[in-house]
């Protein structure tokens, strides 16, 4: 897997809030395109919240600095959520939506936690932009109940996932996308797909539990992710061949990992479960669909 794209499986939910209206550090004017250039704030696409419990509420700002030199102007802000309505659009500073060059607006966005899940909506920006005229981000909020568990507790983001073409991948790629909602860290201590003859784990993805010979070379063998620790440690006790060690998450994190076609998959639609073995008390093992078309 290249550099890029393990960023993208691995990026942080946090972002960092500029300050609105104020110089941004940025190239000397000379330096800049002509056309507006529209640079968000969040990391590889993504706003997210911090873990919060049941009625608890949060405000982030997703902020958009004009890299160009003419003005940017955004004809249009619509937040779209995917199952709640527990997001809302602030007051956008500056109200008059133009941003001069080496300057930012910003727009607040607030979740309203309605109980235990993962939730989502798209941010979607229309502009001026040379860059991105049309520009959409994904809002993630992870919420627990009325508090937040002693014990791990698992959840996806979306129970089926869907190979597709994916930025920074050379490869059609379904993304496994898992949260610990809990208050104690989650131990994923095993990945595995039950089609191995049309489904794999993405090369270089670290697969807890996978068979591992310690001292030879981790590569995934056909089909399947077998040898593959990533950057795990392949622990043989108390015999070889080993298994690769577990992932711990820690509360309030996630982990993304990808599923592709495997060498031999044949044409046609094809699904299948991915199952995740963990510490989670109510759930020892999750089942999430992915399914495509070769």
């Amino acid at each position: 897997m290249t550099r890029r794209a393990l960023a993208i499986l691995t990026a942080a939910m946090s972002v960092t809030i500029a300050a609105c209206g104020s110089d941004t550090p940025a190239p000397a004017a000379e330096q800049l395109p002509q056309a507006p250039q529209i640079l968000p704030n969040a990391q590889e696409g993504v706003i997210g919240f911090a873990l919060s419990v049941q009625g608890e509420s949060q405000s982030v700002d997703a902020v958009f600095v004009n890299g160009g030199t003419d003005p940017l102007v955004l004809t249009s802000i619509e937040l779209v959520p995917h199952q709640t309505t527990a997001f809302t659009l602030g007051h956008v500073e500056p109200a008059s939506l133009t941003v001069e060059s080496r300057h930012a607006i910003g727009i607040p966005i607030s979740f309203t936690c309605p109980g235990r899940g993962v939730y989502l909506a798209d941010l979607v920006i229309k502009s001026n932009a040379a860059n991105y005229p049309e520009l959409t981000l994904q809002v993630v909020a992870p919420g627990a109940g009325l508090r937040v568990p002693e014990a791990a507790d698992i959840e996806p983001f979306e129970s089926t996932v869907t190979l597709a073409t994916t930025a920074g991948l050379a490869v059609p790629a379904g993304l496994v996308r898992l949260y610990n909602l809990g208050g104690a860290s989650l131990e994923l201590q095993r990945y595995s797909v039950v089609d191995t003859t049309n489904f794999a784990f993405l090369s270089g993805t670290a697969v807890p539990g996978a068979v591992c010979a310690p001292g030879a070379a981790c590569v995934p063998v056909s089909g399947a992710a077998q040898g593959c620790c990533g950057n795990l440690t392949c622990v043989a006790e108390p015999a070889p061949p080993g298994n690769c060690e577990s992932i711990l998450l820690g509360p309030g994190r996630f982990i993304v990992f990808g599923v592709t076609w495997a060498s031999g998959a044949q044409s046609g639609s094809h699904t299948s479960a991915v199952l995740i073995q963990s510490n989670d008390p109510d759930t020892a093992t999750l089942d999430v669909t992915v399914s495509g078309t070769k």
